[in-house]
């Protein structure tokens, strides 16, 4: 529980240590900048000598917690209005009937997953097989190409008459 001097801003109404930090009214309008007609629009008496100030919250092991049945219902309208929001102004009729068509094809699409689940590991196994051969080919390749293109310069060196100035350059 809330100790201390500033103790007495923590009492709920009954005079108990609760969750609720109480201010005054020189705090509000002094410190925050609120006037007392805006904050008192959300049914909170500014009358008295303290009253509440923040959103709900319940004691929980010594420690103030947000309300979670408050929190969790206004989530859900949250949420529920981006998801009408998204089908309704993002997506609109176009995007609904695209949705649509992902549910009635469900089974072709569950066969492609397999399907590609299954040349994958065909694949990995291949290439587990065959990656020594392709490396070695690989590397084969390129000394073949070096030799053939050292070849393939001397040859063309050698079709040039003596005192030109390309064989002097190779």
């Amino acid at each position: 529980m809330i100790s201390g001097p500033e103790a007495d801003k923590f009492l709920d109404v009954n005079g108990n240590p609760g969750c609720t930090y109480n201010i005054d009214a020189a705090y509000v309008t002094d410190v925050l900048g609120i006037s007392l007609e805006e904050y008192a629009v959300n049914g909170v008496d500014t009358n008295a000598a303290l009253f509440p100030f923040r959103y709900d919250t319940e004691s929980a092991g010594g420690y103030c917690l947000p309300n979670l049945d408050e929190s969790f219902a206004a989530l859900k309208e949250t949420g529920q209005k981006v998801v009408d929001y998204f089908y309704t102004d993002l997506i609109g009729e176009y995007g609904a009937s695209a949705i649509g068509d992902v549910f009635l094809t469900w089974p072709v699409i569950l066969c492609s997953i397999f399907t590609a689940l299954i040349f994958g590991y065909v694949f990995l196994f291949l290439m587990r097989l065959l990656s020594g051969l392709i490396i070695w080919g690989f590397i084969a390749t390129v000394i073949l190409c070096t030799i053939l293109g050292g070849y393939f310069v001397h040859t063309y060196a050698a079709t040039r008459e003596e005192n030109d100035s390309y064989n002097t350059w190779l």
